[in-house]
């Protein structure tokens, strides 16, 4: 089951990775804080000096990938596109073993 949700993780990461500018390049995103700031740029900034920021890699991963949220008591609403690339994975793994254990190793 979590290699499952994890190769969902990077099946969305994937996806993701095939816009013209990749998401975590930047800080002008719906996730980013205020906090955020991009490697090789303001790296002289106050904030990532005194460690009240987050890397633009780090706030896509946490805030837009895996979805962290504030607590297990608030779990959010359903990520659509999550839940896609989670049956994409479903459907890999059926049919990877639909023949038996002999044919998986065809597939390799």
């Amino acid at each position: 089951m979590y290699y499952i949700i994890i190769l969902a993780w990077s099946f969305l990461y994937l996806f993701s990775s095939f816009q013209s500018e990749v998401p975590w390049a930047t800080c002008r995103n719906s996730w980013n804080t205020d906090g955020c700031f991009e490697h090789g740029h303001n790296q002289t900034s106050s904030l990532h000096l005194y460690g009240n920021s987050t890397s633009s890699v780090v706030e896509f991963w946490e805030r837009r990938i895996l979805g962290l949220s504030v607590g297990i008591e608030k779990i959010g609403n359903v990520r659509w596109d999550l839940a896609l690339c989670l049956l994409l994975a479903w459907m890999l793994c059926y049919f990877c073993v639909w023949n038996g254990v002999k044919s998986t190793g065809k597939v390799q």
